[in-house]
């Protein structure tokens, strides 16, 4: 009798919801692009992958159990069962492998073995791994005690298949935004089953989707105190803390992710593509890793928030020092350099980021303001390296057009301003930078109609701009005579 595996349950296509803001490591380990591909349908670049990781170290636990899943999920029996083993005989708590391994003893008819692999899956796992493997079946386990004359604890797998079934339906509800019913179906499994963990991790994440930050930190506790050497949950609870502006506890748990021993080679996967909390559907293409260089990425903004620049600092380094192609957190460190005076460190991290990505505006933007504070002339070409490459950018064009009048090249900044009007007819800032222009130029008429245009467009400045208009009206009146 062959028992017919159940569909896998997919934690990655729900679960990892970006709610920190967060930049994504520039580069990725041979082990990320693995993870990274668990998202999509291509198997065959999959296993690809996997062996340039088990070229490099032929002892990779990790890598062995998805290879040996993604084996089984093509039907390859014989292979799967073999990295499986290799994986069990490294890490014997891999309840993916145990997983993988009892399916492919029920293939051969080894139910015993079978029944064996996933008691084991059973007891060792935790709600979430790295990737989505499936971890536990109880209809297979319910099916294995059957056959095993173990009729009470059959029934008992069979019960937890049906709680199994409430999951998916919450995760579904989720999907398309039901929260609220994704909460009742999730508390009531927890009502019956405590243990049942992964529950309680969909339900923190969904608190956290709809902004119940205590709720969710209550869940997060939870498993933490569980799995204390888990980064994923010390994450999550740091994000939770941070949205309810705890900024010490949010850095307490970040902290927590650094000190692990041994270090995570990453911490989660994540959703980054955002469209508010809660989203229709997430696809793989929306899907990044979180490694120890965004952790310190995280840990250094939180302490800059604080106004802790040293310890903000020795976040961006470490985080530099895990990969020195973090483009934002050499502008995030250029800009702390800049505020302790040290503007030829600034200049160079803004200098890196030019030279690696040569199209990013972020990196020219920063580089002119630091070089304009400085009075160095070059910014002029780095502001016009802006416009550049945001040629239909209104705001490219004040910003150059401000560095002109600063400098007195009025009708340059005439040139730009006149540009960011067109491009933007309804920024009132835009009309009034011009009029002051004007001004300087003694074109009174000029600026009266500027400032004239951009009273209904910045109510905020009425009263500014009426005394502007009350005194420009005597100074054209006496040059008119």
């Amino acid at each position: 009798m062959r028992l017919p595996i159940s569909l896998i349950y997919l934690l990655g296509s729900f679960l990892f919801s970006s709610t920190a803001p967060l930049w994504a490591s520039e580069t990725k380990s041979s082990f990320e692009k693995v993870l990274l591909l668990t998202a999509t349908d291509d198997k065959q670049a999959l296993i690809r992958a996997c062996a340039v990781c088990l070229r490099a170290n032929a002892k990779d636990a990790d890598v062995l159990a998805i290879r040996a899943r993604t084996y089984l999920e093509i039907d390859r029996l014989a292979e799967a069962q073999s990295d499986a083993e290799r994986a069990l005989a490294l890490e014997p708590k891999s309840s993916s492998a145990l997983t993988t391994r009892g399916y492919c003893r029920i293939s051969k008819k080894d139910y015993k073995g079978a029944l064996v692999d996933y008691e084991a899956a059973v007891k060792t796992q935790e709600p979430v791994l790295y990737v989505p493997l499936m971890q536990v079946d109880f209809g297979n386990l319910a099916a294995l005690y059957k056959l095993a004359g173990q009729s009470k604890l059959a029934a008992d797998a069979a019960h937890k298949a049906k709680i199994e079934t409430l999951i998916s339906k919450a995760c579904e509800c989720r999907e398309i935004g039901a929260v609220d019913q994704a909460i009742r179906l999730l508390t009531v499994v927890l009502k019956e089953q405590p243990d049942f963990h992964r529950a309680r991790l969909l339900r923190g994440i969904t608190y956290n989707n709809k902004s119940d930050y205590r709720l969710a930190i209550k869940d997060f506790d939870y498993l933490v105190k569980v799995f204390p050497r888990s980064a994923w949950f010390y994450y999550l609870r740091s994000d939770a803390c941070n949205e309810l502006g705890e900024k010490d506890k949010s850095i307490r748990d970040l902290l927590a992710i650094t000190t692990l021993n041994p270090r995570p080679r990453v911490v989660a996967l994540n959703y980054t593509a955002q469209t508010g909390r809660i989203r229709e559907r997430f696809e793989g293409k929306d899907e990044n890793i979180v490694n120890m260089a965004d952790i310190y990425c995280l840990l250094g903004s939180r302490y800059l928030e604080l106004g802790k620049f040293e310890q903000a600092k020795a976040a961006f380094d470490s985080c530099l020092a895990l990969d020195k192609n973090e483009v934002p957190v050499r502008i995030e460190r250029a800009a702390l350099l800049r505020k302790t005076g040290n503007s030829k460190a600034a200049i160079d991290d803004l200098n890196f980021v030019i030279l690696s990505r040569p199209k990013f505006i972020d990196g020219y933007l920063e580089r002119a303001k630091l070089k304009d504070a400085l009075g160095d002339g070059s910014a002029l070409d780095d502001y016009s390296t802006v416009v550049a490459l945001g040629p239909k950018d209104s705001g490219s064009y004040m910003m150059r057009a401000e560095y002109y009048r600063r400098n007195k090249k009025f009708v340059q900044a005439i040139e730009d301003f006149n540009q960011a009007v067109k491009l933007s007819p309804a920024d009132g800032d835009a009309y009034i930078a011009r009029g002051q222009t004007h001004e300087s130029l003694s074109q009174w008429a000029l600026a009266l109609e500027d400032y004239r245009k951009a009273i209904p467009l910045s109510p905020e400045d009425k009263a500014m701009l009426t005394a502007k208009i009350e005194k420009l009206v005597k100074l054209h009146g006496k040059s008119r005579r």
